[in-house]
Protein backbone atom coordinates (compact mmCIF):
# COMPACT_ATOMS: atom_id res chain seq x y z
CA UNK A 1 0.00 0.00 0.00
CA UNK A 2 3.20 2.37 1.01
CA UNK A 3 4.41 1.96 -2.76
CA UNK A 4 1.37 2.44 -4.13
CA UNK A 5 0.65 5.69 -2.39
CA UNK A 6 4.19 6.86 -3.15
CA UNK A 7 3.69 6.19 -7.03
CA UNK A 8 0.30 7.82 -7.20
CA UNK A 9 1.06 11.25 -5.27
CA UNK A 10 4.01 11.56 -7.31
CA UNK A 11 1.63 11.38 -10.37
CA UNK A 12 -0.15 14.31 -8.62
CA UNK A 13 2.82 16.38 -8.34
CA UNK A 14 3.47 16.14 -12.04
CA UNK A 15 -0.32 17.36 -12.69
CA UNK A 16 0.25 20.42 -9.95
CA UNK A 17 3.37 21.32 -12.55
CA UNK A 18 0.91 21.10 -15.23
CA UNK A 19 -1.92 23.59 -13.69
CA UNK A 20 0.34 25.61 -11.81
CA UNK A 21 0.04 29.16 -13.22
CA UNK A 22 -3.64 28.11 -13.69
CA UNK A 23 -3.89 27.84 -10.09
CA UNK A 24 -2.51 31.29 -9.55
CA UNK A 25 -4.30 33.12 -11.76
CA UNK A 26 -7.07 32.27 -9.38
CA UNK A 27 -5.34 32.69 -6.21
CA UNK A 28 -2.83 35.97 -6.74
CA UNK A 29 -6.34 38.49 -6.51
CA UNK A 30 -7.06 37.13 -3.49
CA UNK A 31 -3.48 37.25 -2.12
CA UNK A 32 -2.65 40.80 -2.93
CA UNK A 33 -6.39 41.75 -1.60
CA UNK A 34 -5.43 40.06 1.73
CA UNK A 35 -1.95 39.38 1.77
CA UNK A 36 -2.05 35.70 1.81
CA UNK A 37 0.98 34.11 0.73
CA UNK A 38 -0.35 30.38 0.68
CA UNK A 39 -3.53 28.88 -0.81
CA UNK A 40 -4.12 25.51 -0.94
CA UNK A 41 -7.29 23.56 -2.27
CA UNK A 42 -7.88 20.09 -1.57
CA UNK A 43 -11.29 17.47 -2.53
CA UNK A 44 -10.84 14.29 -0.82
CA UNK A 45 -13.36 11.64 -2.07
CA UNK A 46 -14.48 8.90 0.25
CA UNK A 47 -11.58 6.28 -1.14
CA UNK A 48 -8.84 7.82 0.29
CA UNK A 49 -7.72 9.52 -2.94
CA UNK A 50 -8.08 13.60 -3.05
CA UNK A 51 -6.51 15.81 -5.77
CA UNK A 52 -4.17 18.48 -4.22
CA UNK A 53 -3.57 22.20 -5.61
CA UNK A 54 -1.57 25.25 -4.36
CA UNK A 55 -0.17 28.68 -4.94
CA UNK A 56 3.08 27.41 -3.75
CA UNK A 57 6.18 26.60 -5.74
CA UNK A 58 6.63 23.08 -6.94
CA UNK A 59 9.26 22.41 -4.49
CA UNK A 60 6.60 23.02 -1.56
CA UNK A 61 4.76 20.75 -3.30
CA UNK A 62 7.05 18.12 -3.56
CA UNK A 63 7.88 18.34 0.03
CA UNK A 64 4.45 18.50 0.79
CA UNK A 65 3.85 15.26 -0.86
CA UNK A 66 6.38 13.61 0.24
CA UNK A 67 6.07 13.96 3.95
CA UNK A 68 2.05 14.25 4.28
CA UNK A 69 0.42 10.81 3.60
CA UNK A 70 -2.47 11.03 6.27
CA UNK A 71 -4.49 13.68 8.00
CA UNK A 72 -3.51 13.33 11.80
CA UNK A 73 -5.07 13.79 14.87
CA UNK A 74 -5.58 17.49 14.52
CA UNK A 75 -6.66 17.61 10.88
CA UNK A 76 -8.68 14.32 11.15
CA UNK A 77 -11.76 15.27 13.34
CA UNK A 78 -11.98 18.39 11.63
CA UNK A 79 -12.51 17.00 8.51
CA UNK A 80 -14.82 14.21 9.63
CA UNK A 81 -17.22 16.42 12.02
CA UNK A 82 -18.16 18.87 8.53
CA UNK A 83 -21.54 19.40 7.45
CA UNK A 84 -23.06 19.34 4.32
CA UNK A 85 -23.19 21.80 2.39
CA UNK A 86 -21.88 24.27 5.03
CA UNK A 87 -18.26 25.58 5.77
CA UNK A 88 -17.01 24.31 8.85
CA UNK A 89 -13.72 26.41 10.06
CA UNK A 90 -10.53 25.22 11.50
CA UNK A 91 -8.32 28.62 12.92
CA UNK A 92 -4.73 27.37 13.89
CA UNK A 93 -3.86 27.68 17.36
CA UNK A 94 -1.56 30.71 17.85
CA UNK A 95 0.95 28.68 20.17
CA UNK A 96 3.20 26.45 18.22
CA UNK A 97 2.79 23.06 20.50
CA UNK A 98 1.46 19.72 20.11
CA UNK A 99 1.03 20.45 16.35
CA UNK A 100 0.92 17.35 14.67
CA UNK A 101 2.43 16.89 11.46
CA UNK A 102 0.64 18.90 8.86
CA UNK A 103 0.70 21.74 10.95
CA UNK A 104 4.36 21.61 12.28
CA UNK A 105 5.37 20.95 8.82
CA UNK A 106 3.68 24.50 7.98
CA UNK A 107 5.51 26.04 10.85
CA UNK A 108 8.93 24.50 9.39
CA UNK A 109 8.17 26.09 6.12
CA UNK A 110 7.56 29.74 7.74
CA UNK A 111 3.90 29.19 7.01
CA UNK A 112 1.48 30.13 9.70
CA UNK A 113 -1.59 32.18 11.42
CA UNK A 114 -3.84 30.21 8.90
CA UNK A 115 -7.60 28.80 9.10
CA UNK A 116 -8.77 26.05 6.80
CA UNK A 117 -12.55 25.98 5.25
CA UNK A 118 -14.56 22.79 4.79
CA UNK A 119 -17.10 21.90 2.57
CA UNK A 120 -19.01 18.56 2.98
CA UNK A 121 -20.39 17.46 -0.33
CA UNK A 122 -22.21 14.60 -1.43
CA UNK A 123 -19.15 12.30 -3.07
CA UNK A 124 -16.23 14.40 -1.45
CA UNK A 125 -15.26 16.81 1.01
CA UNK A 126 -13.62 20.49 -0.21
CA UNK A 127 -10.77 21.98 2.17
CA UNK A 128 -9.75 25.71 1.43
CA UNK A 129 -6.24 26.67 3.35
CA UNK A 130 -5.23 30.21 3.58
CA UNK A 131 -2.11 31.07 5.35
CA UNK A 132 0.75 34.03 6.11
CA UNK A 133 4.26 33.96 6.37
CA UNK A 134 5.33 33.82 10.35
CA UNK A 135 5.37 36.94 11.98
CA UNK A 136 3.17 39.29 10.17
CA UNK A 137 -0.29 38.99 12.07
CA UNK A 138 -0.48 40.13 15.74
CA UNK A 139 -4.30 38.51 15.75
CA UNK A 140 -5.00 36.06 12.94
CA UNK A 141 -8.56 35.49 14.65
CA UNK A 142 -9.72 38.51 14.62
CA UNK A 143 -8.52 39.12 10.94
CA UNK A 144 -10.47 35.59 9.81
CA UNK A 145 -13.76 36.46 11.25
CA UNK A 146 -13.37 40.20 10.04
CA UNK A 147 -12.79 38.37 6.29
CA UNK A 148 -15.36 34.53 6.47
CA UNK A 149 -17.33 35.98 3.83
CA UNK A 150 -14.82 37.02 1.49
CA UNK A 151 -12.94 33.61 2.03
CA UNK A 152 -16.25 31.65 1.68
CA UNK A 153 -17.14 33.34 -1.22
CA UNK A 154 -13.43 32.76 -2.88
CA UNK A 155 -14.24 29.13 -2.07
CA UNK A 156 -17.35 28.85 -3.83
CA UNK A 157 -15.71 30.50 -7.15
CA UNK A 158 -12.51 28.74 -6.76
CA UNK A 159 -14.61 25.64 -6.92
CA UNK A 160 -16.56 26.73 -9.88
CA UNK A 161 -14.33 27.96 -11.86
CA UNK A 162 -11.72 24.95 -11.61
CA UNK A 163 -14.18 22.50 -12.73
CA UNK A 164 -15.16 24.86 -15.86
CA UNK A 165 -11.75 25.13 -16.40
CA UNK A 166 -10.72 21.62 -15.94
CA UNK A 167 -8.17 21.71 -13.03
CA UNK A 168 -9.90 19.22 -11.29
CA UNK A 169 -11.59 16.37 -13.22
CA UNK A 170 -13.26 14.15 -10.67
CA UNK A 171 -12.99 10.89 -12.88
CA UNK A 172 -9.68 11.62 -13.95
CA UNK A 173 -7.93 9.35 -11.09
CA UNK A 174 -3.77 9.96 -12.59
CA UNK A 175 -4.17 13.58 -10.66
CA UNK A 176 -4.87 11.99 -7.67
CA UNK A 177 -3.23 11.27 -4.41
CA UNK A 178 -3.70 8.74 -1.96
CA UNK A 179 -4.09 9.08 1.65
CA UNK A 180 -3.54 6.45 4.40
CA UNK A 181 -6.51 7.12 6.07
CA UNK A 182 -9.82 7.84 4.99
CA UNK A 183 -12.96 10.18 5.89
CA UNK A 184 -16.38 9.44 7.35
CA UNK A 185 -19.08 9.31 5.10
CA UNK A 186 -22.16 11.22 6.76
CA UNK A 187 -25.56 12.28 6.59
CA UNK A 188 -26.60 16.18 7.17
CA UNK A 189 -26.55 17.17 10.62
CA UNK A 190 -29.16 20.17 12.20
CA UNK A 191 -27.13 22.52 14.38
CA UNK A 192 -28.79 25.19 15.01
CA UNK A 193 -25.92 26.92 16.97
CA UNK A 194 -23.37 26.67 14.01
CA UNK A 195 -25.90 28.63 11.42
CA UNK A 196 -26.32 30.92 14.52
CA UNK A 197 -22.76 31.14 14.45
CA UNK A 198 -22.77 31.43 10.75
CA UNK A 199 -25.39 34.01 10.58
CA UNK A 200 -22.74 36.47 12.86
CA UNK A 201 -19.38 36.05 11.16
CA UNK A 202 -20.41 36.03 7.69
CA UNK A 203 -21.05 39.63 7.22
CA UNK A 204 -18.90 40.73 10.11
CA UNK A 205 -16.74 42.76 7.13
CA UNK A 206 -18.40 45.14 4.88
CA UNK A 207 -17.94 43.40 1.47
CA UNK A 208 -15.48 45.13 -1.77
CA UNK A 209 -16.09 45.17 -5.14
CA UNK A 210 -13.93 45.55 -8.09
CA UNK A 211 -14.57 48.09 -10.60
CA UNK A 212 -13.24 47.78 -13.94
CA UNK A 213 -10.24 50.01 -13.33
CA UNK A 214 -9.02 47.52 -10.96
CA UNK A 215 -9.96 49.23 -7.35
CA UNK A 216 -11.98 48.41 -5.12
CA UNK A 217 -14.95 49.90 -3.18
CA UNK A 218 -16.40 48.83 0.21
CA UNK A 219 -20.20 48.40 0.29
CA UNK A 220 -21.89 47.77 4.17
CA UNK A 221 -23.61 44.95 4.78
CA UNK A 222 -26.99 46.74 4.01
CA UNK A 223 -25.96 47.58 0.57
CA UNK A 224 -24.95 43.94 0.00
CA UNK A 225 -28.33 43.10 0.99
CA UNK A 226 -30.03 45.29 -1.45
CA UNK A 227 -27.61 44.16 -3.92
CA UNK A 228 -27.99 40.54 -3.81
CA UNK A 229 -32.11 40.76 -4.26
CA UNK A 230 -31.39 42.99 -7.39
CA UNK A 231 -29.94 40.24 -9.04
CA UNK A 232 -32.28 38.41 -8.09
CA UNK A 233 -34.75 40.47 -10.16
CA UNK A 234 -36.28 41.96 -7.10
CA UNK A 235 -38.41 45.67 -6.98
CA UNK A 236 -37.26 48.10 -4.92
CA UNK A 237 -40.95 47.79 -3.14
CA UNK A 238 -40.08 43.73 -2.39
CA UNK A 239 -36.51 43.88 -1.58
CA UNK A 240 -37.48 47.03 1.21
CA UNK A 241 -40.01 44.40 2.56
CA UNK A 242 -37.92 41.85 2.35
CA UNK A 243 -35.04 43.51 4.64
CA UNK A 244 -37.89 45.34 6.90
CA UNK A 245 -36.68 49.19 5.54
CA UNK A 246 -38.76 51.44 3.48
CA UNK A 247 -38.88 51.65 0.08
CA UNK A 248 -36.76 55.05 -0.03
CA UNK A 249 -34.08 53.31 2.45
CA UNK A 250 -33.92 50.94 -0.15
CA UNK A 251 -33.45 52.80 -2.94
CA UNK A 252 -31.09 54.95 -1.46
CA UNK A 253 -28.90 52.22 -0.86
CA UNK A 254 -28.85 51.24 -4.22
CA UNK A 255 -28.11 55.03 -5.34
CA UNK A 256 -25.20 54.82 -2.85
CA UNK A 257 -24.01 51.96 -5.00
CA UNK A 258 -24.08 53.51 -7.71
CA UNK A 259 -22.01 56.45 -6.65
CA UNK A 260 -19.85 54.24 -5.03
CA UNK A 261 -19.49 52.07 -8.14
CA UNK A 262 -19.52 55.11 -10.50
CA UNK A 263 -22.19 53.90 -12.87
CA UNK A 264 -25.49 55.23 -13.46
CA UNK A 265 -27.50 52.60 -14.74
CA UNK A 266 -28.79 49.17 -13.41
CA UNK A 267 -27.47 47.20 -16.79
CA UNK A 268 -23.84 48.94 -15.64
CA UNK A 269 -24.19 47.75 -12.11
CA UNK A 270 -25.51 44.70 -13.44
CA UNK A 271 -22.20 44.26 -15.66
CA UNK A 272 -19.53 45.37 -12.35
CA UNK A 273 -21.53 42.24 -10.73
CA UNK A 274 -20.84 40.08 -13.21
CA UNK A 275 -17.41 40.94 -13.30
CA UNK A 276 -17.12 39.89 -9.72
CA UNK A 277 -19.02 36.39 -10.13
CA UNK A 278 -22.11 37.15 -8.33
CA UNK A 279 -24.23 36.15 -11.64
Amino acid sequence: MAGFIDKTNKSLLQYNIVVSDRVKELCDPLCGYLGFSYIAYARLFYDHSYCGLSNANMEFAKRYVERVKCHDEIFGPFINEAMINKPNFFLWPEKKENLGDILSFYNELNIWHGINIAFRRENFIDIFTFAFEKGTMSSSQTFFLANSYILIKFAEVFAKQAEVGGIINDHDLSTRGFFHNNFVKRDNIIDEAFDKFIQQISFTSNLRIRQPSGQYVRLSKREYDCINLLIKCKTIKQTALQLGISPRTAESHISSIKVKLGVNYKSELIDILEMNNFI
